[in-house]
């Protein structure tokens, strides 16, 4: 009786789009998040002279329009890219599993 359930095809497929997409949303948004992240500090860092003139200030309001506006597509090609890795690392993975391994 145990052991893992096996799926039709097209329900396999499903499954398979499925984690692929939410591989990919959550790779687009976790470089979303560190690119805002990183457009603060650099602000912060760049905004009066480097380290030496404390008075600089994160601009994350500008980090996340330019995140959205400039820089949408480059973030989420690279979260594409990653979603990619990811979902084939699962499918092996679960290659492993079924020998059991």
């Amino acid at each position: 009786m145990g052991g893992t359930p096996k799926f039709p095809p097209q329900i396999q497929g499903m499954l398979l789009v499925t984690i692929f997409s939410s591989y990919w949303v959550e790779c687009h948004i976790i470089n979303s998040l560190k690119y805002i992240a990183m457009y603060s500090c650099a602000s912060y860092y760049f905004a009066n002279g480097g380290p030496t003139n404390a008075t600089g200030h994160a601009v994350v309001r500008d980090g996340i329009s330019t995140s959205i506006f400039k820089h949408f597509g480059s973030i989420a090609f690279s979260a594409l890219i990653a979603a990619i890795i990811k979902t084939l690392e699962a499918l092996l993975n679960s290659g492993d599993n079924e020998d059991g391994n």
